[in-house]
């Protein structure tokens, strides 16, 4: 009862200011009163961790803050639009999970799923078909999402440029079994650079 109570809430800064965190849209209807009083419940949290996404790209770029970071998803999450070129700090209360629990759609049909210690930093870049995630911490963890379609994004200019959108790929449940895999056997695969892999 107390993980549900208290899963993640943000507060975002950019020079100095604050905004109200946003949830999906489709989280709104009959689970808005509970997302609700699980944010207020972590709000008060006397343990909270912040991140930092370094955006290098021309575009911002939109990072899902998942409420259940065993069963993250875009849906029961909070979100936040990175600007472009900016450095952005997440500050997220928690009572069993340390680690901010976020979603990122990288490719037409690649996600990640990043969980971030306190002050760790991640770096996105540009990509020709998506978004590059880099790291310089080796405690930050990443893993497929295994419905990239799932986890909206804001198409890059370079994908503009090749007519491509990260909504050629639906959501999972919202295409035929046969489409789905074929989409996985074809996905491109997003570079994420760890400090091992530099050495």
């Amino acid at each position: 009862l107390a993980q549900a109570f208290f899963a993640p809430v943000a507060f975002q800064a950019i020079a100095g200011s604050k905004r109200v965190p946003r949830v999906h849209p489709s989280a709104l209807a009959p689970r808005r009163s509970i997302a609700f009083i699980k944010d207020a419940f972590t709000a008060i949290s006397p343990w909270t961790s912040q991140v930092r996404i370094e955006n290098q790209s021309s575009t911002s770029v939109l990072v899902w803050l998942a409420r259940d970071p065993v069963n993250p998803s875009a849906k029961n999450a909070i979100e936040h639009s990175v600007p472009a070129n900016a450095i952005y700090a997440i500050t997220t209360g928690w009572m069993n999970e340390p680690r901010a629990t976020l979603l990122i759609r990288t490719g037409v049909n690649s996600a990640k799923i990043v969980r971030m210690p306190h002050s760790s930093r991640l770096i996105v870049m540009l990509k020709p078909h998506g978004l590059e995630l880099e790291t310089e911490e080796e405690e930050v963890a990443f893993e497929d999402f295994a419905d990239p379609g799932a986890v909206p994004g804001h198409d890059t200019i370079p994908m503009a440029l090749r007519h491509e959108s990260f909504h050629d790929r639906p959501p999972a449940s919202e295409m035929p079994h046969a489409s789905v895999a074929r989409e996985a056997s074809g996905a491109r695969d997003v570079n994420v650079v760890a400090p091992q892999d530099r050495e």
